[in-house]
C-alpha cells in the first residue's frame, strides 16, 4: 500500500508541475492556417492546398506534419522530437524527420499566443518564416 501511495503522489505532483509549466498553454492539437515566408516585408505562401497538424504533449514532446503543392509537386514537412522553452522561444529538438538533414537540429521559433491562435516565426539567412496555427476543436 505504501508503494501505491508513493506512486500516486509522484504522479499527482508530476501533473501539477506540468500544469504550471509555461508551455502548458501550448499543449494540445493545432491545425495549420498559413505557412510561408516574408521577403522585403511581403508575405509569400509556401504553396497551394496547405494542410497541417501540430501536436504539443504535456510530456514535452511534439510532432508536426505539413503538406502543400508547389510547382506541380506535393511537398511534405514532417518531424517529431522534444519541446522546450529557451530564452522565450519555442525549441523543437528534432529526433526523427522526413528529411534526414533535419535530425539532431534545434528548430528555434519565436511565438505569439492569442486565445485560439499560435504564430511561430523563424529567421533564416535571407527570409523570415511564419507559420500560423489555430487550436483544434475537441
Amino acid at each position: 500500500m505504501k508503494k501505491l501511495t508513493t506512486a500516486l503522489i509522484a504522479f499527482l505532483l508530476s501533473q501539477t508541475s506540468s500544469a504550471k509549466s509555461p508551455l502548458s498553454k501550448l499543449y494540445g492539437s493545432w491545425d495549420l492556417v498559413e505557412h510561408g515566408y516574408f521577403e522585403n516585408e511581403i508575405f509569400h505562401p509556401s504553396g497551394e492546398n496547405l494542410s497541417g497538424k501540430l501536436v504539443y504533449s504535456p510530456n514535452n514532446e511534439m510532432i508536426v506534419l505539413i503538406t502543400y503543392d508547389k510547382d506541380g509537386k506535393r511537398e511534405t514537412i514532417s518531424y517529431a522530437g522534444d519541446l522546450l522553452l529557451e530564452d522565450g522561444n519555442i525549441v523543437h529538438h528534432v529526433k526523427i524527420a522526413h528529411h534526414p538533414k533535419r535530425v539532431g537540429r534545434k528548430e528555434i521559433r519565436s511565438y505569439r499566443l492569442t486565445k485560439n491562435q499560435l504564430i511561430l516565426q523563424a529567421s533564416g539567412k535571407k527570409r523570415s518564416y511564419q507559420i500560423t496555427w489555430k487550436r483544434s476543436s475537441p
